[in-house]
């Protein structure tokens, strides 16, 4: 049956079976809950009242089970991903705001009739900053993704 071996612990007696099948599986975007985000290198996800984040926007990254996600280049040059919502889209298309330089900040949420609840924002359009076009963001997109299989393998 070509079962692969693997010690659990080097202090185990325990043998995981088909371990590196299973971490294939767990590192897919497919795999849920996933938390680990396509550019930068973590999730914003607004949880206080008041809570803000600055930065250069991004262009949708589709996830799986989940909103669409901007990337934001945070001023101390970090990337970063904001999960949104409809409002949130909404707010980003009209202004036109995908490649420019912004601030989103959380407003609360707003309770529906149906239990459940979404969550409201607040997006200023900061001018001072430059705007990145889509060509521009996939660089620096693909750059973040080499910065982390380099540290991943060195």
């Amino acid at each position: 049956m070509g079962r692969k071996l693997q010690k659990a612990a080097e202090n185990s007696n325990e043998i995981e079976i088909m371990g590196p099948a299973v971490d294939r599986v767990v590192r897919k975007r497919t795999f849920e809950p996933f938390d680990r985000p396509v550019a930068g290198c973590r999730f914003i996800r607004f949880r206080a009242r008041g809570e803000s984040v600055t930065g250069q926007l991004g262009y949708p990254i589709e996830n799986f089970r989940q909103g669409k996600s901007y990337p934001l280049k945070l001023d101390t040059g970090e990337i970063v991903e904001v999960i949104g919502n409809k409002q949130l889209h909404k707010l980003i298309n009209k202004g036109e705001l995908c490649g420019r330089h912004v601030r989103i900040e959380y407003q609360g949420r707003q309770f529906l009739s149906t239990g459940h609840h979404r969550k409201i924002y607040r997006i200023f359009e900061q001018k001072n900053g430059p705007i990145f076009s889509k060509a521009q963001w996939s660089k620096i997109i693909e750059g973040t993704k080499a910065q982390k299989r380099r540290k991943k393998n060195g």
